[in-house]
């Protein structure tokens, strides 16, 4: 082999594993910002419900068993996202969920991110503990 045809070759091959290298470090680097992103979105979801409670714009009151009530809502287009509410007193009853949200605990209880697998489903989960209300 002549030493331009492996000139040529050990230049393709070193431009190709900078490129790859370079693909994967861009794809690890934004799917970190995107979920970093998306974790920020869903914990003020949480405190924004904290604090439609600690207000008391959502009345938890109204009867027996949970209380189903309406997140506020702007649809995205083809991309939207769902957010749903749960909220557990602090002694492990279900007093209010938002939807189409499970009756089972998306989350252990304890204030943070958490992920959990519900019927076959991944679920990332963010908890806000309210203890002025009792609630989570």
């Amino acid at each position: 082999m002549s030493l331009r045809r492996r000139l040529a070759l050990i230049l393709i091959l070193a431009t190709g594993i900078v490129w790859v290298a370079a693909m994967v470090w861009i794809q690890t680097s934004t799917r970190a910002r995107v979920e970093q992103a998306l974790d920020a979105r869903l914990a003020e979801a949480a405190r924004m419900v904290s604090s439609l409670l600690s207000d008391r714009r959502i009345d938890l009151q109204s009867g027996e068993g949970p209380t189903a009530f309406e997140l506020p809502h702007q649809p995205s287009g083809e991309y939207d996202q769902h957010l749903f509410c749960q909220l557990w007193s602090l002694k492990g009853d279900l007093v209010g969920q938002s939807g189409a949200a499970p009756n089972t605990p998306l989350s252990p209880g304890a204030e943070g991110f958490s992920d959990s697998e519900i019927e076959g489903e991944h679920w990332r989960v963010y908890t806000a503990v309210n203890a002025e209300l009792g609630c989570a």
